[in-house]
């Protein structure tokens, strides 16, 4: 079984809360005892690997530039790695940058 799956489930939902972050998930799960839920914090779908996050685990890198960010929201993670080790996942296209993910898609509306 994979981790990512074992670590879903580890979280229940907080009454009337969704999305969860999936940074959050894999805290929870490696220390409950330190995780703290934020449910005022704004939740965003990361455009490299389309999974929740939370304002606390969004890309420092990527927050400098708020306009950017706004449009192409980045969660923290090495995306690189993740796609090395998610090769293949569904037919989601792995997108490892913004460049990436911005000349790929933006050429499909032109």
């Amino acid at each position: 079984m994979s981790s990512k799956s074992q670590n879903s489930n580890l979280v229940p939902p907080a009454p009337g809360f969704e999305p969860i972050c999936h940074v959050c998930i894999r805290m929870f799960a490696s220390r409950p005892e330190k995780f703290t839920h934020d449910p005022s914090s704004k939740h965003r779908e990361c455009v490299l690997c389309a999974r929740d996050f939370c304002e606390r685990h969004a890309s420092i890198k990527h927050m400098e530039n708020k306009a950017e960010f706004e449009r192409y929201p980045v969660c923290e993670i090495n995306h690189e790695t993740y796609w090395r080790n998610h090769n293949g996942i569904g037919s989601l296209t792995p997108f490892r940058t913004v460049e990436e993910y911005k000349e790929n898609c933006e050429s499909d509306t032109d």
